[in-house]
């Protein structure tokens, strides 16, 4: 007779919770923990443990029930079963004028025992073990760089790396808004995802939609904030005027470099790739836009601050 353990139980049952989640639209990388408490409701019909809850909190149901549901995970789907835990933002340095990709964690670790415990960082600046190597896409011979432009190019990533990180961590943790606003709040980063791309297309047309990326990211920075201030919907694309309306409660805020930036008029044009003459112009609009949502993102009311936070995990039973 053939032994009929909880693995063999949850063999049985995953294809079918597995196509409940398929159906749902929860991506694969997100199911196994869905599925291994859809299991304990729809599976399991009494235990030893007082209530399902109870089971729910125990070791059994941590450190033996969803490791065997994550291997099953992995069994069926291999890496497409793996979580991107750590987010990676894109960001843009300039050796010799040029425009090179970066990619920047959101995080950063340091293994505190192996295989048992480790720190996990969200710094909101260039970490001191970074280094330019280990960020760029494309490789940069940096002792052939004179030491003038050595100096610049340092200076341009430690300031792309920490307003990065810092836009993304303002973005994480806003508050005091509706849902409608945080939908919009949680989109503004994607647009300078797509604008970076644009731009190193190297074609001014597609540079010029990269810009008007810009625009939209810049844009819903000030209506979010607005939406703080007076808790309803500013409208229109006129940057000025959005600009203008925040500091008639906050002067603090210099907007100054609006006035840098395409009007209105010329954002639409961009759409048309009927404005930037040249990529370095999309460049420069880029970076002027990173300082701009960070000054303003900083202003925002935040439901909690995680800035240079540091938090020791124990590393997950599943992930041994």
């Amino acid at each position: 007779m053939s032994k009929y353990g909880l693995k063999e139980a949850i063999d049985e049952h995953m294809p079918f919770i597995d196509e409940h989640l398929q159906k749902l639209n929860v991506p694969i990388f997100d199911r196994f923990m869905r599925a291994a408490y859809l299991f304990v409701d729809v599976a399991i019909i009494d235990s030893s443990y007082e209530s399902k809850e109870e089971l729910l909190k125990s070791t059994a149901f941590i450190e033996g029930l969803i490791p065997l549901v994550n291997d099953w995970y992995w069994d069926r789907y291999g890496e497409l079963a793996k979580n991107p835990t750590n987010r990676i933002y894109s960001g843009l340095i300039t050796p010799y004028g040029h425009p090179v990709l970066v990619k920047i964690p959101a995080t950063t670790s340091r293994v505190e025992v192996p295989n048992e415990t480790a720190w996990l960082t969200f710094p909101d600046c260039l970490s001191k073990n970074e280094s330019i190597g280990d960020m760029a896409q494309t490789k940069i011979d940096l002792d052939k760089l004179p030491p003038e432009e050595m100096d610049r190019l340092s200076t341009e990533f430690s300031e792309i790396v920490s307003m990065t990180r810092k836009i993304n961590l303002n973005l994480g943790s806003v508050g005091g808004i509706d849902k409608e606003a945080a939908s919009m709040a949680d989109g503004i980063w994607g647009h300078i995802e797509k604008s970076i791309v644009d731009i190193l297309s190297f074609q001014e047309p597609q540079a010029s939609i990269g810009c008007w990326e810009l625009h939209l990211a810049i844009e819903k920075t000030l209506k979010v904030y607005l939406k703080q201030i007076y808790g309803s919907w500013v409208f229109g694309h006129d940057l000025n005027k959005l600009s203008n309306k925040i500091n008639n409660h906050d002067a603090s805020l210099d907007f100054s470099v609006i006035q840098l930036l395409p009007s209105d008029k010329d954002a639409i044009n961009l759409r048309y790739s009927e404005l930037v003459k040249n990529v370095s112009e999309a460049v420069d609009y880029y970076k002027k836009a990173l300082r701009l949502i960070e000054k303003v993102t900083s202003k925002y009311e935040r439901k909690y601050s995680i800035n240079n936070a540091s938090f020791l995990l124990k590393m997950a039973p599943w992930a041994k």
